[in-house]
């Protein structure tokens, strides 16, 4: 079924009324807006989806695709045994505990996150930046490199600078490090640190340099961290191993240099990055419902439809849950079709005497949502 047919059907029950002259036929809104009360009843089975998701070792937090709604299952692509198992948790408890398998899911900053701890093993410290001279010796052209023992995101301290635009940190003497196993195939992950908020809006990237010397070395520029934007205070950073660009021959059985160079539309101060490490993913899948119900002939899924001729994703025993939201919609701008809006409001949604049509499809086809499993608010009780 296609929008020219749902066009059709309202043509026939809205017999005597000019469809062209219902707002939000023509920009494909009142589409939308169907779609969207569909979606807030059920979870239409038609509607799961199924993403690759890498998963990272001591990462948790992670952007999901722009149409996800609810998640269904997070699955190994291979050797999955009961032990895979995920739970959902509220933000709170997954955030003190972080316990294998675990995930939430939230919104932050107007953006969903979806937040999945996962012991997946394949992460190798490449240096802890505890010290600016305990394991080779950080300079570079940044001002006052320090270690600072404040807020430090792992271990005793990280490595502390003011930054302008171009400079940069780097160690060239560190302990060597193999990762002949990562090349490639890893994401390195940075965190960084900006003092406030003025700090965090200044950058534009961070360009990572790490190899076997200062000629021999791979490069790679991440304009934003794992999730969201820049922001004050801490920010986990990926560099993508297979989308660097190598200059010389690294040796990476024995990686000993690094370097770090802001990109700022200003100079600032209090810059901070600690542990850097390599991380091999566990590719998963995500299985999700979708918000977007719409499909173009060329395969785009979409939130609202564009032409006549994009695909409602529904099957037999659904579309009509569709098309009867849309007649409510078309019937509630006529003069003279309240009827027809109380009689599909009530087919639909039921009342005291009836089920409605979506009462029976949850009946029948209960959703496959992760709900959360445990109690919302622990609340402690003062005898007095």
């Amino acid at each position: 079924m296609n929008i020219t047919n749902v066009k059709d059907i309202l043509n026939r029950k809205l017999s005597g009324a000019n469809i062209d002259d219902i707002q939000g036929i023509s920009d494909y809104s009142l589409f939308k807006e169907a779609a969207s009360n569909l979606l807030a009843q059920i979870d239409p089975a038609e509607t799961v989806r199924r993403s690759p998701f890498n998963v990272f070792g001591t990462v948790y937090d992670y952007s999901p695709p722009s149409d996800f709604k609810e998640v269904m299952d997070i699955a190994k692509q291979a050797q999955r045994t009961e032990a895979d198992n995920p739970t959902r948790r509220y933000r709170e408890d997954f955030d003190q505990h972080k316990n294998e398998n675990d995930f939430t899911s939230e919104w932050i900053d107007g953006s969903r996150r979806l937040r999945y701890s996962k012991d997946v093993g394949n992460v190798i410290s490449v240096h802890t930046l505890d010290s600016v001279t305990s394991n080779g010796t950080w300079d570079g052209t940044a001002a006052n490199i320090v270690a600072s023992t404040f807020n430090a995101y792992q271990g005793a301290a990280s490595i502390q600078a003011d930054f302008d635009t171009g400079e940069y940190i780097e160690n060239d003497d560190f302990t060597k490090v193999d990762l002949s196993d990562h090349e490639n195939l890893s994401t390195l992950f940075f965190p960084f640190y900006c003092p406030d908020t003025t700090a965090a809006g200044v950058v534009t990237n961070i360009i990572l340099r790490w190899g076997s010397s200062t000629s021999a070395y791979f490069s790679k520029t991440t304009s934003a961290p794992q999730f969201g934007l820049f922001r004050a205070g801490w920010n986990l950073v990926p560099f993508d191993w297979s989308a660097a660009t190598e200059t010389g021959t690294v040796d990476t059985d024995n990686i000993d240099y690094l370097r770090a160079t802001l990109t700022l539309s200003a100079s600032d101060t209090g810059y901070k990055f600690d542990e850097i490490f390599s991380a091999l993913p566990e590719v998963t899948d995500l299985y999700y419902y979708s918000k977007y119900l719409f499909r173009s002939t060329a395969g785009t899924w979409l939130e609202t439809p564009t032409a006549d001729t994009d695909i409602i994703c529904l099957d037999t025993n659904t579309e009509n849950l569709f098309v009867y939201e849309c007649i409510r919609l078309a019937a509630l701008q006529i003069q003279g079709k309240t009827d027809v809006y109380n009689s599909y409001t009530t087919e639909l949604y039921g009342n005291d005497r009836q089920v409605g049509l979506y009462g029976r499809y949850k009946f029948r086809n209960p959703d496959e949502t992760i709900r959360p499993q445990q109690q919302y608010r622990r609340i402690q009780w003062t005898k007095k």
